[in-house]
């Protein structure tokens, strides 16, 4: 595709300079100058500047002649086609660049950390390091029994089960699946059915954090809001509202 691109633009630079060629030679035949070739050699060689060289300072001998302006024209065009092609092949792909560049990083709230070669890095519970491409092939989060699972994505990328490394089972998270998946207080992954009676939410307004609980003293936290430091041990996302939370913070109703 890209070659495409290129010899497309290859082609239109070539038209656009016979075009304006042709444009100053006519230009010329208007204007009575005595260096016709001279200025149609240029423009053939340098092209734009010239031909923009030639419309401004060279007068037009015979005033009474009316001159059909072939050359303002022609570079009337080329200053729009060149501004289109500025639009399309400059801004658009640098903002399309830096929208990727965004995407294929981790989230402004993960908590990450920095290798030796100057890599974007987090880690997980047994304290592995992932670069985000290794994170979005590999990352593995871990069970008390000691399994290790995968994420299984969307095609946004977006996690929506687990697979367990070992046995090859699949679990689907929320409603289009059979179970609930929480990171508990120590930083293991469970696996919970849909809507299980022992796990609770709390969440105080319908736009804050939310904080999981069963009533034997252990906290919950969402997949996406968890992560580790070197040693293993469990971190929340930048800016999560239960940074410093424990059960005893409950309300009791």
């Amino acid at each position: 595709m890209i070659y495409l691109v290129y010899a497309g633009l290859l082609l239109f630079a070539v038209a656009l300079r016979v075009l304006l060629t042709v444009g100053v030679a006519k230009e010329c035949d208007y204007r009575q100058t005595n260096s016709k070739k001279l200025w149609v050699a240029l423009t053939a060689i340098v092209g734009f500047i010239s031909a923009v060289t030639f419309v401004c300072f060279v007068p037009k001998r015979n005033k009474s002649k009316n001159s059909k302006a072939v050359i303002e024209v022609i570079l009337f065009f080329a200053l729009i086609a060149g501004a289109a092609l500025y639009i399309c092949f400059c801004i658009v792909p640098a903002e399309t660049n830096a929208e990727n560049e965004a995407l294929n990083s981790f989230n402004y709230d993960a908590v990450t950390y920095e290798d030796e070669n100057g890599n974007e890095i987090i880690y997980d519970k047994m304290g592995n390091s992932y670069t985000f491409e290794e994170y979005i092939d590999g990352y593995k989060w871990y069970d008390r029994d000691g399994n290790s699972y995968n994420a299984i994505l969307d095609e946004s990328d977006c996690l929506i089960g687990f697979k367990c490394i070992e046995t090859g089972e699949e679990f689907f998270d929320g409603i289009d699946g059979d179970k609930s998946c929480y990171i508990d207080d120590e930083g293991y992954l469970c696996i919970f059915d849909f809507l299980d009676d022992d796990i609770c939410i709390y969440m105080p307004d319908d736009f804050s954090d939310a904080v999981y609980f069963d009533n034997n003293g252990h906290l919950y936290y969402c997949t996406n809001d968890v992560y580790y430091d070197r040693q293993g041990n469990l971190l929340l996302a930048k800016g999560y509202e239960f940074q410093d939370f424990t059960y005893s913070d409950i309300p009791r109703q």
